[in-house]
């Protein structure tokens, strides 16, 4: 399984790495890493995450200790994320993608 990543998912990646990396380098590149890890497992395991009640056509995964979930959707032979959030943040109910 191939892992994709949407526009508003890189750009949800770039501001969460922005906004630590300016706070603290070391906290951005270790939540990097998790992130990074959660999107590789998909590759292997791609129902892993748990079904979103309100969009069952998402799914999301934590990324390891961290307070980020990623949301994303599998099609064909690639999972799409489509979206990276703060657990802090109100639920993504996977509208407006």
């Amino acid at each position: 399984m191939r892992v994709r990543y949407t526009p508003r998912a890189r750009a949800d990646l770039e501001a969460i790495f922005s906004y630590l990396d300016s706070r603290n380098p070391a906290a951005a590149r270790a939540v990097k890493r998790q992130i990074e890890r959660a999107a590789a497992a998909l590759t292997h395991a791609p129902y892993l995450g748990v079904v979103i009640d309100r969009s069952p056509e998402f799914r999301t995964l934590r990324a390891g200790p961290y307070p980020y979930r990623l949301y994303y959707r599998i099609r064909e032979n690639e999972a799409w994320i489509a979206h990276i959030r703060h657990t802090s943040r109100r639920l993504w109910s996977g509208e407006g993608d």
